[in-house]
């Protein structure tokens, strides 16, 4: 079982578009953790899909939100941390200011930018510091760069 529609097939491997709500509202919580294969996450993901379709929650009201405000509010989610919120801000919200921070860019913001172990927090602001604007930006390009380069490890 699939979700989302198909795009297209490369080197064997088929690739699909992610999964409307209306798609997802067909699956169980089963379904999602086995052919979805999101683990612990079926739950939450089942509960959210059913609390978007009966309109307990509009997604489109989040697009005019402050970006603290919009954070506060994603932070609601069951399942949702700092960094999950801030890449859907950066990604779906299309806050490029916003800079996600998981243990990758905490590792290349050390070895590149502070020199030294530091808070998630104090990263954020350094990051927003030096790129400013553009930091959801140079997060996916350093994100890339530590992974390839195996920063830290």
């Amino acid at each position: 079982m699939r979700y989302g529609k198909y795009i297209c097939e490369d080197e064997n491997r088929k690739y699909y578009s992610f999964p409307t709500v209306e798609e997802l509202s067909k699956a169980t919580v089963e379904d999602l953790r086995e052919f979805a294969k999101v683990g612990f996450r079926d739950k939450r993901i089942f509960d959210t899909v059913n609390m978007i379709l009966n309109e307990k929650i509009d997604l489109d009201n989040f697009e005019n939100l402050e970006t603290d405000i919009l954070r506060e509010e994603l932070l609601k989610f069951a399942g949702v941390g700092n960094k999950v919120a801030d890449c859907i801000m950066l990604f779906s919200y299309k806050r490029g200011e916003v800079f996600p921070v998981d243990v990758w860019i905490k590792r290349v913001m050390e070895e590149l930018f502070i020199k030294e172990e530091t808070p998630v927090k104090k990263i954020s602001k350094e990051a927003d510091r030096i790129f400013g604007k553009y930091a959801g930006y140079a997060q996916q390009y350093l994100f890339y760069y530590g992974r390839e380069e195996k920063i830290g490890k």
